[in-house]
């Protein structure tokens, strides 16, 4: 089973996530997996790439009004 299909099953039903949070989960989701880098640039790298991500998908869940923007 994908990381998509399971997510889209444990989702409520009442509140569907749109199209790009899931494209933003199924890309984070990976990152996630990761082992830690032993060189610092690339636990840097990492670490920026996580949270791109994780800003892109609380800006869609405030635009999609899943959550307030100053929560």
């Amino acid at each position: 089973m994908s990381a998509t299909m399971a997510a889209e099953r444990r989702a409520d039903e009442r509140y569907p996530p749109t199209a790009k949070m899931v494209q933003l989960v199924e890309r984070g989701l990976p990152m996630r997996r990761e082992h830690m880098p032993a060189d610092q640039q690339q636990v840097a790298g990492l670490a920026r790439r996580l949270a791109f991500t994780l800003s892109d998908l609380v800006g869609e869940l405030i635009e999609a009004r899943y959550i307030r923007g100053d929560e």
